[in-house]
C-alpha cells in the first residue's frame, strides 16, 4: 500500500490552489479514479443514511473536455463498477447508494488529516465548489489508487 501521509502532503497543498477549466490531459481510468473519490467523498458522511453517489456539477469538474456521451459512461461505468464490486451498494428500486461495512471500515483508516472518508469528503467539496487544479487532480488520483487499495487490497 501507498503511504497515505505521503500522498495528504501532496493532497492538502493542492486543495487550496486556484483551479482552472482547462480540459485535462488524463485517460478515462484517470478520471475513473477521482470521481471514485468523489463517490466515497459523497457517501461517507451521510452514513448510515443513503445518498447520491456524486452530483451533476462535481461529475462535470471530471469530465471536463469529454463528448457528452462519453462523459456520461464513464459516470455510468464507474457507478455500475463500484456496485459490482461490492464497494458500494444500491438501494432497491431507488438510485439512492450506501456503504457496507467492509467499505465504511476501509474508510475510516484514520491519518492526521482526519479518516479517508473524510478526507475523500473534503476533495468532494472541493470539486463541487471550484474546477479543480492539475495538481489536485493528480493527488485526487493517487487517493483514489489508494481507497482502491485499502478496499481490495
Amino acid at each position: 500500500m501507498q503511504n497515505l501521509e505521503d500522498i495528504l502532503v501532496k493532497l492538502i497543498p493542492a486543495m487550496a490552489e486556484a483551479g482552472t477549466d482547462a480540459a485535462p490531459e488524463a485517460t478515462l481510468r484517470e478520471r475513473m479514479f477521482e470521481l471514485v473519490v468523489i463517490a466515497m467523498g459523497m457517501l461517507y458522511p451521510r452514513m448510515p443514511n443513503s445518498g447520491q453517489i456524486y452530483d451533476r456539477v462535481t461529475i462535470s469538474r471530471v469530465t471536463t473536455g469529454l463528448e457528452d456521451g462519453e462523459a456520461a459512461n464513464l459516470g455510468k461505468r464507474t457507478d455500475d463498477w463500484l456496485r459490482l464490486e461490492g464497494i458500494t451498494k444500491q438501494e432497491e428500486g431507488k438510485r439512492a447508494y450506501f456503504l457496507p461495512f467492509t467499505t465504511l471500515a476501509a474508510l475510516s483508516t484514520p491519518s492526521t488529516a482526519g479518516t479517508l472518508g473524510d478526507i475523500c469528503a473534503k476533495v468532494q467539496e472541493r470539486y463541487s465548489a471550484d474546477h479543480p487544479s492539475e495538481n489536485l487532480r493528480q493527488a485526487t488520483r493517487a487517493l483514489g489508487a489508494e481507497v482502491f487499495l485499502r478496499l481490495k487490497g
